[in-house]
């Protein structure tokens, strides 16, 4: 009896690692989208490739991703929206100066900077009931020259992005925060200058690039703590990280790197940070016409390949079958 239970034991653990094997290959499945230039590219990290997802008007300025819907947003001085596999483009919001844009999906509302202006909008996902700050009866956050944004949708909070710091406050407008200065004195000048910034809300964080020289650092949006993840140095030519992104579920971050060796400053790279060891590696993306504007860029993890899932999990119905049976078969063949 022993030996049946241990047969069956056998047979149901397979499955169950065949099962965990398919899962952990979809998760770690992780898509990029960048802009470069008047294209957004889609770059697969594990498998190393990249391909053009679509063509636009003008320059890509900003990406933000929705996966319940699985609708990709960009602006490019106005806003447009897609699906994730780039079809079904449609314009949203007729402008010519929005650079950041932001969705916050509890509430179904995206929100924009405009450089024309300078100041923050917002509308609903779909483009419609457009407002301004100022002059919206309903009160959200009116900083002056904001640039990028992120949103933090279940704990009702913003942050953006302005040339000489970073700042925050509740959606409402109330709880403004001043959360990082750049020094009034540096060397060279404007060191640290914010250039993009990525929320990280499991760790309750927000990472930002900043020029020159080429770093990533953190803010800790409880304490206030700010503390230098990479900095990059070579000789008189400095690598300079732009354009982050971070990837919720795995927690990766990830930015477009351009090579010391370009003193225009191309990115040529693509780099993923893992927040928990910190362990870096890149992708390159050398062998391909990339813009001196490239950037910026969104990750997420795609769709379960629903083939492979269906497969596991027949596998796995078919080792408990099987156990069953084998486990039945042999008990009566005791019996005998």
């Amino acid at each position: 009896m022993k030996s049946h239970r241990f047969v069956r034991g056998c047979l149901v653990t397979l499955a169950w690692f065949l099962s965990v094997f398919v899962s952990a290959g979809a998760a770690d499945a992780e898509i990029v989208l960048w802009g470069n230039g008047t294209r957004i590219m889609r770059t697969d990290f594990a498998a190393g490739t990249t391909t053009e997802l679509l063509s636009t008007e003008e320059y890509v300025r900003d990406l933000a991703v929705d996966l319940s819907s699985r609708k990709l947003y960009w602006s490019d001085g106005r806003i447009w929206r897609s699906n994730l596999d780039g079809s079904a483009a449609e314009l949203l919001v007729v402008s010519h100066g929005v650079i950041g844009i932001a969705l916050d999906t509890v509430r179904e509302k995206l929100y924009w900077t405009d450089a024309s202006i300078e100041d923050m909008w917002r509308s609903n996902l779909d483009g419609t009931s457009i407002e301004n700050c100022t002059t919206s009866p309903i009160p959200f956050p009116c900083p002056t020259d904001p640039k990028l944004l992120e949103v933090d949708s279940a704990d009702g909070k913003i942050y953006w992005s302005v040339n000489q710091g970073v700042q925050g406050a509740n959606l409402d407008g109330s709880g403004y925060q001043d959360l990082y200065n750049v020094p009034p004195v540096t060397i060279p000048p404007r060191a640290n200058n914010p250039r993009d910034i990525a929320l990280d809300v499991a760790g309750n964080s927000l990472y930002f690039s900043a020029e020159p020289p080429g770093k990533i650092l953190r803010i800790d949006l409880g304490d206030g703590s700010v503390e230098t993840l990479v900095a990059y140095t070579d000789g008189q030519l400095e690598p300079i990280p732009t354009h982050l992104t971070l990837e919720p579920v795995n927690r990766n971050l990830y930015w477009l790197q351009a090579n010391a060796e370009n003193a225009i400053g191309f990115p040529n790279a693509l780099v993923r940070y893992d927040i928990a060891t910190g362990a870096l590696s890149s992708t390159p993306l050398g062998g391909m016409a990339i813009d001196h504007d490239a950037g910026p860029i969104v990750a997420y993890i795609p769709e379960p390949n629903t083939l492979m899932l269906a497969i596991s999990a027949a596998a796995g119905l078919f080792f408990v079958s099987a156990s069953r049976i084998l486990h039945r078969r042999l008990h009566r063949a005791a019996r005998v």
